[in-house]
């Protein structure tokens, strides 16, 4: 969801972004957030070919890993150009390390960057950049089912299950369910 959000973001920006997902259908959804191409990272030939017509051999600005996948850094380090940014958002959790030639690092002049957490500030403009694309981008499709809150067991299993990119879990005032409201959520 990261990254579909950064997708846009950029788009919003006017920039262009090449996204590499190996997933067909996150790569269709990719295109409906702002994505000007979409290639699938484990064919090389279509990974290069994007590399060789956006940036003429150069290498992209900045690449963005939201994977969580050491290979996804490793490639983001081969297809930045020389002066670009390669940063790694949300990796939260212990990996294995990955090899990093200091010669390609002091070569192509980069900056490597880690992004975890955010400041109050922040979240007010996460809020009001998706308020105002709302009607833009499809959002709502990110989430597979609205749970309520006494219903979290059960908005667990159906993402073990199902596998959506997000569950909603919401929590209603008790005066709303005590009327029969619950049903709003899931009827």
């Amino acid at each position: 969801m990261l990254g579909l959000v950064a997708t846009c973001l950029l788009s919003e920006l006017n920039g262009e972004v090449v996204v590499a997902e190996p997933n067909a259908k996150r790569r269709k959804q990719a295109k409906s957030f702002g994505a000007t191409l979409c290639v699938d990272p484990n064919d090389p030939g279509e990974l290069d070919r994007s590399f060789q017509s956006f940036t003429e051999g150069e290498g992209f600005d900045i690449c963005l890993d939201f994977s969580g996948h050491n290979s996804g850094v490793e490639q983001c380090l081969n297809l930045v150009r020389v002066g670009g940014c390669v940063m790694r958002v949300g990796s939260v959790f212990p990996t294995d390390s990955i090899e990093l030639n200091p010669e390609v690092l002091v070569r192509k002049m980069l900056t490597i960057r880690g992004l975890h957490n955010y400041r109050p500030d922040d979240l007010a403009t996460a809020i009001d950049f998706l308020t105002r694309t709302s009607s833009i981008y499809p959002f709502a499709e990110l989430i597979g089912r609205l749970f309520r809150l006494d219903e979290s067991e059960q908005a667990f299993d159906f993402a073990l299950q199902e596998s959506p990119i997000r569950v909603g879990i919401v929590m209603l005032p008790k005066w709303m369910t005590d009327q029969g409201f619950g049903n709003i959520v899931n009827p």
